[in-house]
């Protein structure tokens, strides 16, 4: 297993990321659960049991990650030539926030500490060279083995919103503070 460098890429490895395998499996989602009464809205989030393995296709990686390309904000992880997993990052330059578009490591290298790496970076890549206070990471709420990342990589839960994707997918938002 040769080292992972982390770095901006050049126009074939940003290609490269293209043919990453986003995809993902998992036992368990997060069921919400949102309550009005009087003037109290209560909102629980509880762990469910799926009665089978649920098998989520990769996203389709959107043409934004050409123009965050030209703006600076994505970096790739790199085990010796091969590209193995990208970070795209959307900035809110006036809230000083980023966005994490795109959290991706290719399966093949999951497991070994490829995408921790890669999030350590982006860390240190948004708060020295983008200048951001914050990262946000949303999640849908299928994607469980993510959460439980972010969580163990010093992400908070930060709130959801029912209108984030398109899909309809609940969007789980993970934060963290790089002041």
């Amino acid at each position: 297993m040769s080292p992972v460098f982390v770095r901006k890429p050049d126009l074939r490895e940003l290609g490269a990321c293209y043919s990453l395998d986003g995809g993902y499996e998992t036992e368990y989602i997060w069921q919400l659960r949102r309550e009005v009464a009087r003037g109290t809205i209560s909102v629980t989030l509880q762990k469910v049991r799926l009665p089978r393995v649920l098998k989520v296709r990769p996203p389709i990686i959107g043409e934004i990650i050409s123009a965050h390309w030209d703006q600076g904000s994505i970096l790739v992880a790199k085990e010796g030539t091969q590209v193995c997993g990208f970070v795209d990052i959307s900035m809110d330059n006036e809230e000083r926030t980023g966005i994490v578009e795109y959290l991706i490591v290719d399966r093949p290298f999951r497991r070994r500490g490829v995408g921790s790496r890669l999030l350590s970076e982006t860390e240190v890549f948004a708060a020295s060279e983008l200048r951001l206070e914050r990262l946000l990471i949303p999640v849908p709420s299928k994607n469980y083995p993510a959460t439980l990342f972010l969580e163990a990589n010093g992400f908070e839960f930060a709130g959801y919103s029912d209108f984030y994707y398109r899909s309809g997918d609940v969007a789980l938002f993970f934060g963290k503070s790089l002041t």
